[in-house]
Parts: C-alpha cells; structure tokens; sequence
C-alpha cells in the first residue's frame, strides 16, 4: 500500500505509544467495557546536516538520505495498533506503521498481525508477525515517545537492517525471583525484505533473549541465528568478476544463499528518577565479505528537572572483519577495492539533546550529533567526506505524541 502525503517537509508521522509493548503483551483487562483497544501515535521532525554531499543515513542500506536541507525523510511517521480480547485470555493485536522506508518510498507496513494466547500468569504466546527480540528495545524501537532520543543510536541499530519483522512463533515467560523478575523470550519463524538494490530472506529465524529486571534494573541477553539468502545484483555482478579471475576469492564474495548468520547483543537500563542510563552491546558474526562483522556499543545518560530531560549520548561502530584484497588484479582488483570501500564504515557519533514534555502524551526533542567517520572512509554516509573532513554534524527536532 503506498501513501503520498504532505510535502517533504513533513511527510510521514511516528511509532509506537509509550505504553503500546505493555499493550500487545499484558493480558486483558476483565474489567474493562470495551474488548477493543487502540492506540494512535507519531513523530512530526525535521533535520539537516552541514554537508551537501556526504549524505547521512540511519541505516547503511538506505536510499533515503539526509543533506543539508531540512527535511522529514527521517523521522516523520505515523502509526496506530488495535488490539481486541476474545476471550480474557485471547486477543488480535494489529500494528500499521506508515514511513518513508530505506528504498525512499513512502509506504505503510503490517509491523505487527498476530493472535496472542496468555493460558497463566507469565506466560503469553504470539503467533503471526511480531518484532524480532534482538536489541533492548525491539518491541519499540520505532517509538519516538518511548525513548529519550530523536532517534535510537544507529551505529547499533544499524547491525539489525531496516527490518525487525518476523513471521512465526514467539513464546514470552516471566517470573517472580525474589525482588527480582526473570524473563524469557524465544521466537521461531521467518523475515525478508525486498528493496530495489538488494532482497534478502532469513528462514530459519531464531532468537532467545533472557532478562532480569527489578523497580530500577534491566540486564538483558539475547542471540540470534539465522539462515540467510540475500540478493544483490551489483555486488553479485563483482563477485563474478572476481570469480573468473580467481575462484577461490569469488567464494567470499558470493551473494546467494550465505549459510548461517548470528548476531548477539548485551544491554542494561538503570531508570530511577530523575537518572536514566542505558547502554548496549552487539556484535554480528557473518563471514562474508559482502556482509563484513561488526561490533557497536553505546552508552546514553538523562536527567529530568521538571518536564525537561537533557541528556548525552555516545555510540561506536566498529568493523572487525580484514577488508582489504590481494589475491587478486587488473579489473577484478578494482572492482573487489569499491565493493569493499563502502563496507568500511567505522562511525562514532556524540549527541546532546533535550526532551520537553510539553503533556502527557507529548514531547518535543532537539538532538545536535557530531559524526566521526575515518578519513576517506564512508562510515555510514552515503559517501566519504571532502578531503581533509571527518566530522558531519546532524540538527533534528521532532514532536513525538501517544494517544
């Protein structure tokens, strides 16, 4: 379904109320009038860099880049979920979320459709499609209301793709350990996503994530396999470049079916007002050249004074895979050195922003982030910085809402 609304300036509009995980994952209220629930949300935003060229994007995939011109490319979304109880212990949930996605089209998605069974306390079963349980805030990560800043940090959010969507099964259990609570969550099912330059299919895609959380503490654990087949043309045109040169290189570079995939991830959240701290880890393991291995981590710090929460940020991306070439020559060598150039994409960024929330259900953020990306490098620009520049340096300001 495509949506052609507004201008650039303000096109798409939010994700997810503050309360819309609890929503599709607590049980119903028996005593409640209504079995039917719905919540609408959205962020309205604006944002521009100091470069005309570089081209900043969340996402190293993204055809959907910011300049040096305001715009709403990034941020504007809007969204609604509707929940309905069939019975006190079976429930429809529905998500729709409408954006401009990586292949720069504006477009509105099932972000979530399943049925959820909660048969005793603790224990709640999803079938359909669901977020993935990957990251610390999989079940909101497009939630602008939710979080604390304009947008979650993309050197670590970036290891996760555009998608989080998975067609499956997903089992959830918590329970009581002491002052503590022990949660679990594995899921089993099947994501793709298919764009202009690339199409890729994880089946099987499995998670187990494992948490521990009291009245102020979240630590959490969570890993991921997946058997993937990605699609590239371009990078599959240099593959067999590559290949009729020297076969045993053009195996690194194969796009196709690349075997099994994992990705892991560690976080905390420490919220006790008015302090928030959270931070992440995550690493992939994938071995291939055409999808090189990462490792990112980020740490953010809040404080509230009132309605006001200012707060810092510093993420790190890192790449830990050997891109360089030479095993090979003439053409294919050329050819091997721009495919791997723009998979160098080490990127730091610190952020200062600040949230005000101006009611409940509504908060304005301004977010300054300074980028450092290796000189002639690309990072995750869309291309490296003029000579002699390894900073780019992004303004947003955005409304987020949840009603």
């Amino acid at each position: 379904m495509r949506l052609r609304f507004f201008s650039e300036c303000g096109l798409i509009l939010l994700a997810c109320a503050l309360n819309l995980p609890a929503l599709a994952q607590s049980q119903p209220d028996d005593t409640s009038e209504s079995p039917l629930t719905l919540n609408a949300y959205g962020t309205l935003g604006l944002a521009a860099t100091d470069q005309a060229q570089a081209g900043y994007r969340p996402t190293v995939s993204y055809r959907n880049i910011l300049h040096d011109q305001w715009s709403g490319r990034l941020d504007n979304r809007l969204g609604a979920q509707a929940r309905y109880a069939l019975t006190p212990s079976l429930a429809v949930v529905a998500h729709v979320l409408a954006r401009r996605n990586g292949g720069d089209e504006v477009s509105a998605e099932w972000l979530w459709g399943m049925l959820q069974w909660t048969p005793a306390p603790g224990w709640a079963l999803q079938a359909g499609r669901f977020q993935n349980t990957l990251f610390l805030t999989s079940d909101n990560q497009a939630v602008g209301y939710a979080q604390p800043w304009v947008r979650p940090p993309v050197e670590l959010y970036n290891l996760g793709g555009e998608t989080a969507n998975v067609d499956g099964v997903m089992l959830r259990y918590n329970r009581p350990l002491s002052d503590w609570q022990v949660g679990l969550t594995a899921h089993a099912g099947r994501a793709k996503l298919a764009r202009p330059l690339y199409r890729y299919e994880n089946h099987p895609n499995a998670a187990l994530a494992l948490s521990l959380s009291d009245n102020n503490w979240l630590f959490r654990i969570s890993t991921l396999v997946a058997k993937t087949d990605y699609q590239a043309p371009a990078a599959q045109a240099v593959a067999d470049l590559i290949t009729a040169q020297n076969p045993q290189a053009g195996a690194d570079y194969q796009t196709g079916a690349l075997g099994w995939q994992h990705y892991s991830n560690a976080g905390f959240r420490y919220e006790q007002h008015p302090w928030l701290i959270q931070g992440e880890f995550a690493r992939t393991n994938l071995r291939k050249k055409v999808l090189p291995d990462q490792r990112a981590w980020y740490l953010t710090a809040a404080y509230s004074v009132g309605d006001w929460t200012p707060y810092i940020s510093f993420a790190s991306l890192r790449g830990i895979s050997n891109l360089d070439e030479n095993r090979l020559s003439g053409s294919a060598q050329k050819a091997a050195q721009a495919l791997l150039q723009g998979k160098r994409n080490d990127q730091q960024t610190l952020s200062l922003g600040v949230r005000w929330d101006l009611r409940p259900g509504m908060a304005l953020k301004a977010q300054w982030d300074q980028v450092r990306v290796n000189a002639g490098e690309p990072g995750l620009l869309q291309s490296p910085l003029p000579a002699g520049q390894e900073r780019v340096r992004v303004l947003s300001v955005v409304l987020d809402w949840s009603y």
